[in-house]
């Protein structure tokens, strides 16, 4: 533990029990969004204000720790939680951003552990670097986030959970370096996963999916039907022509029709659902000149519901006897093993 002057009793026991308040007043502030249907605004404000007031407490007990340093602690805990507000706007993957915000609090917390050379106890660290967090995102991803960004939520928790061992532990090195690779791990192994699990699912169903008979075109003009296509295992990328990431999906396709585009077995296509104006002409088949895997598109206008697609792009997995077995987003990275499509295939090809 870090070595400092004592604490009186009573400070010591306040910073404790006003810790256990914000985690109560957290769940607390949650419960009543439910219950008094709250907007995402009114939530946002009063998350907000509980987490500022909270951080003004944190502040009164650090300075008679740390003095005139507390005003820029305050200041390092503000930009760390607006840090986790913002880095969305220039970071593009949830999963980097999962890594820095973790990594964010963990550095921030062992500078102010530091900085004061052990007057600073962990309780009123956990005031000033969670307060905030923990009453303006806990209340906001319970209610109004999808399930994808709850790690992105909790995030300082975890920070915070290995900054404790940190602050114990007379082998900080060691423990920095362990809570480095817990970072990487579960935000470029565990969350991808997480993520995978829910934006898509493996389906065993017996029954020939009706989707197998509605007519299609090709390329080449031709009709077709996916129920005409010879192949033990059929995979349809499913997209509009104003879904942009649609079109950012279409490499990944492209390298995935690259690996099995010589297995007959494996037919790799895509499949466009049309807006009106073009049911008539084929430049939705211009559009993917570039690429060599199968194009069709539907008869069915986009706005139908004939397909039961929700949302863009979908992959759809058929097996030879037509049933469809996964509806989802395509996952080929080989660190995802939750929905990975490689494995996919090749056990329907061994069914």
């Amino acid at each position: 533990m870090c070595s400092g002057s004592k604490p009186t009793l009573s400070t010591k026991t306040f910073s404790l029990y006003a810790s256990w308040c914000v985690i109560a007043a957290a769940i607390l502030l949650s419960v009543l969004v439910r219950l008094c249907r709250l907007t995402e605004t009114q939530t946002l404000i009063t998350g907000l204000s509980a987490g500022l007031a909270v951080i003004a407490l944190s502040a009164v007990l650090l300075y008679r720790e740390a003095g005139k340093k507390t005003i820029l602690y305050v200041l390092l805990a503000l930009a760390a939680c607006l840090f986790q507000v913002m880095n969305g706007a220039f970071i593009n993957t949830a999963f980097l951003r999962l890594f820095t915000n973790c990594l964010v609090y963990f550095l921030v917390g062992i500078w102010i552990l530091h900085s004061s050379k052990g007057r600073i106890r962990f309780a009123e660290l956990f005031l000033l670097l969670l307060a905030a967090p923990i009453l303006f995102f806990f209340p906001i991803g319970n209610n109004f986030s999808d399930k994808e960004f709850y790690p992105l939520t909790y995030s300082p928790f975890l920070a915070l959970g290995l900054l404790y061992l940190y602050y114990r532990s007379h082998r900080k090195w060691q423990v920095s370096v362990a809570a480095v690779l817990v970072f990487s791990l579960l935000s470029f192994v565990a969350y991808p996963n997480y993520w995978a699990s829910l934006s898509g699912k493996e389906i065993k169903n017996s029954a020939v999916d009706a989707r197998v008979f509605l007519p299609l075109t090709d390329s080449s003009g031709a009709p077709r039907t996916i129920n005409e296509i010879d192949a033990k295992v059929i995979i349809l990328d499913v997209w509009h022509s104003k879904c942009a990431a649609c079109f950012r999906g279409f490499p990944k396709l492209e390298a995935l029709y690259t690996t099995y585009g010589v297995d007959t077995s494996v037919y790799i296509g895509s499949l466009n659902l049309p807006f009106e104006e073009e049911v008539l002409h084929n430049k939705v088949f211009e559009a993917l000149a570039s690429y060599r895997f199968h194009k069709l598109k539907a008869r069915q206008l986009v706005t139908d519901t004939s397909w039961a697609i929700r949302s863009y792009p979908t992959i759809l997995v058929f097996d030879k006897q037509k049933h469809l077995r996964y509806q989802g987003s395509l996952q080929t990275d080989q660190a995802i093993v939750v929905n990975n499509i490689h494995r996919l295939i090749e056990r329907l090809k061994k069914e």
